[in-house]
């Protein structure tokens, strides 16, 4: 199943992440390895929300990784969610 967590940014997101950023990435790196986070990145003008994509058994998982997400942990964001996500059209193909 898929799912969608969405990160709702602090106003000053951009400057206010820069001493957490390596401690983010490498929250990220062994979901990225073992295939459970799929894309992931912030929006763009207004960068004001980040979007992950996860392939997971459960919404559990997904709130668990944003509840340790040094990014959740120092306050950048300020809420996020997380959505069940019903792909009808296109693919995506993680390789290891």
């Amino acid at each position: 199943m898929y799912f969608i967590l969405t990160y709702h940014f602090v106003d000053n997101y951009l400057k206010a992440r820069s001493p957490y950023r390596a401690a983010h990435f490498d929250h990220l790196t062994p979901h990225i390895t073992d295939g459970s986070l799929l894309l992931g990145g912030a929006t763009a003008e207004p960068a004001d929300k980040g979007i992950l994509i996860f392939k997971s058994e459960s919404k559990e998982a997904v709130v668990a990784f944003a509840k340790s997400d040094p990014y959740v942990l120092q306050g950048i964001v300020a809420t996020y969610d997380v959505q069940p996500w019903t792909v009808v059209a296109g693919a995506l193909h993680h390789t290891s």
